[in-house]
């Protein structure tokens, strides 16, 4: 190929594999690209200090950078106020993460009562309460109720 047609492409890692890819692109495309399994998302590293981003499973377009580096890790599906959500299965969960996915101006000031059920054997149900975490399985739920209290 010639230098013109690869001004458009860009060198990126999926799972600290190299290739090629056209810039914008998809989601779908990416997922393809790395031959990544149903049951696995993918993300786009974090540099200093920024959050790692899902790349959806879909048409949305994703802009790359020279060198960008992506992961997929393998998720479950949890349960928030009866919608599912995919999770990470090795990553905790905290109580401002259940909220937020419940309630999407959080932090809003309030206090939120927060119960989960059908967890693994070590912590099968209860509260979550501010500044905790609790280990996920899959069809895990939590429910979200506000206190009243702000």
């Amino acid at each position: 190929m010639s230098e013109s047609e690869h001004a458009d492409h860009v060198r990126i890692e999926i799972n600290r594999e190299e290739f090629r890819s056209p810039t914008p692109t998809t989601g779908h495309a990416l997922y393809e690209l790395g031959e990544i399994g149903e049951h696995h998302e993918l993300f786009r590293e974090a540099d200093g200090g920024h959050k790692e981003r899902l790349i959806p499973r879909d048409s949305t377009e994703v802009r790359l950078k020279e060198g960008e580096h992506f992961y997929s890790e393998k998720t479950i599906t949890i349960i928030v106020e009866g919608k599912p959500h995919r999770w990470p299965e090795d990553q905790l969960i905290s109580y401002d993460q259940v909220v937020k996915i419940a309630i999407k101006d959080y932090p809003n000031g309030k206090t939120y009562a927060v119960k989960y059920g059908d967890g693994p054997p070590r912590n099968p149900e209860g509260p979550l309460l501010q500044g905790e975490k609790v280990k996920v399985k899959e069809d895990m739920y939590f429910n979200v109720s506000d206190t009243g209290q702000s």
